[in-house]
């Protein structure tokens, strides 16, 4: 019994801290210093920050040096009202909480009755003072404001200072196939991606999993040095996002994006345009299913892409050389009996495997470029379906939950060899990812933030 006894408080002590190590992986902390009008430090004064989309709040009190903090807030549009008994409520209007941001705002009371109220319109502060980390958010507006070619949030990475190359698909259709992104001079395997507080990327290769589409995530956080132990697992930058929520308001959207090969120009190789046509559609929905306490989100998006593959390597028997007849060929074939150049260049027609001349004529074509190869535009189809699911439930203002479900199922039929139909193969890859999140406040000095999540790759090549 003695030697499980250091084990009991080891796990005890981890039990006991854990509330007090407060993670930042999705959400953003307020803080700030009250003061009264002629600067002095106003303690035991109640701070109170409130989403004014979903009527979320939380609050705080102010200690012996005027100062506040409010950790593990969601990301959104907030306000901030101040308020001690013998002095004007203070609020604060337009803030911006980011992910993983630490905004700062702070706060003047001014001598008057509680019931009065002075409303300001307060902005957080731009540079972060309280976290050394280097890195930058993409925010909402860029997410739906910037072209992309491929719907790929990934993509946006490019505007991040210590970004340097960016490689992101429209589709992952394999494990291996990911975005591949170097962030400050690290490899494109050691980046960690994290949805919603939970990992989103292929353990087994270190592979970029994608995100969901730029309609269903809120923001994402590019973390590119000096980042704190929670991210400790790699080397490289750390991709952080998060997926929108719903509001008290009903809002949803929905959109198709079209390419095809009307202004593209043609293969030197080819005697046409490969074909191309890729449509990405699909909605999001949102809003209260009970007014300031339940709120869901949910999105879908297909694509569906149908390009050429070009083959041209191929150099099949021409006619004369189907019948045995190598007299205009470059290359001479050799009797295998004698070791000796056949008489003519001329193959006898007793010496053809009859399983070997139909296997030829059934599925080896004749050469249709005038240099004798084989030039042809073959199918290679890519279909993907992202699905998104998201609630999150309010139980008090001191307990709120979240949970998010998402699907990314995509395939590409490919063509190996240089002759088509055959060697024809399937390579798929199905994402499930649930993530789920609570948030519970015991005391103004102790909060607990659970989260779990669930993630599940299946690739298959067929």
């Amino acid at each position: 019994m003695r030697r499980f006894v250091p084990y009991v408080c080891v796990l005890g002590c981890v039990l006991v801290f854990a509330g007090f190590c407060v993670a930042q992986t999705t959400t953003a902390t307020m803080f700030g210093v009250v003061r009264d009008s002629s600067s002095a430090v106003m303690p035991q004064a109640k701070a109170t920050a409130r989403n004014v989309s979903t009527a979320f709040e939380r609050s705080a009190t102010t200690d012996d040096t005027g100062s506040y903090l409010i950790t593990s807030l969601p990301v959104g549009q907030y306000s901030l009202a101040v308020e001690k008994a013998g002095f004007r409520r203070s609020i604060q209007d337009g803030i911006t909480l980011e992910v993983n941001a630490n905004a700062r705002v702070d706060a003047v009371l001014s001598v008057g009755q509680l019931s009065e109220s002075v409303t300001v319109t307060g902005e957080a502060t731009g540079v972060d003072t309280r976290s050394s980390t280097m890195g930058e958010v993409v925010d909402r507006i860029r997410v739906q404001e910037l072209p992309l070619s491929g719907r790929n949030i990934m993509e946006l990475s490019r505007v991040v200072p210590g970004v340097i190359r960016v490689d992101a698909p429209t589709a992952v259709t394999q494990a291996r196939s990911g975005s591949q992104i170097t962030v400050a001079g690290g490899r494109d395997t050691e980046n960690e991606f994290r949805l919603d507080g939970t990992s989103q990327k292929n353990l087994t290769h270190n592979s970029a999993l994608n995100f969901p589409s730029p309609d269903a995530l809120q923001e994402f956080k590019v973390l590119t040095s000096n980042y704190s132990a929670e991210y400790g697992r790699y080397g490289g930058g750390v991709f952080v996002a998060v997926t929108r929520a719903g509001t008290n308001k009903l809002h949803g959207s929905m959109w198709e994006y079209l390419r095809n090969k009307a202004l593209n120009a043609r293969n030197f190789f080819s005697a046409d345009k490969p074909d191309l046509k890729q449509n990405q559609f699909g909605f999001t929905v949102g809003g209260p299913a009970i007014q300031n306490r339940t709120f869901f989100f949910g999105s879908y998006q297909g694509l569906r892409v149908r390009a050429s593959q070009l083959f041209s390597t191929a150099l099949p028997p021409t006619a004369a050389e189907r019948t045995g007849d190598f007299s205009a060929s470059s290359r001479k074939p050799t009797d295998p009996v004698t070791n000796q150049p056949f008489p003519d260049s001329r193959i006898p027609s007793n010496r053809f495997d009859p399983v070997a001349v139909k296997l030829i004529e059934r599925y080896i074509p004749l050469p249709n470029s005038p240099d004798g190869r084989w030039v042809q535009l073959s199918t290679a189809p890519t279909d993907a379906d992202q699905y998104l699911f998201r609630l999150d439930h309010n139980f008090s203002s001191t307990n709120n939950i979240n949970l998010r479900y998402f699907r990314d199922i995509s395939g590409l039929i490919s063509q190996s060899g240089n002759i088509a139909p055959y060697g024809q193969y399937r390579q798929s890859l199905r994402v499930t990812n649930w993530a789920l999140q609570d948030t519970h406040t015991f005391s103004p000095k102790l909060l607990n933030e659970f989260r779990l999540g669930v993630m599940r790759v299946d690739s298959k090549v067929t």
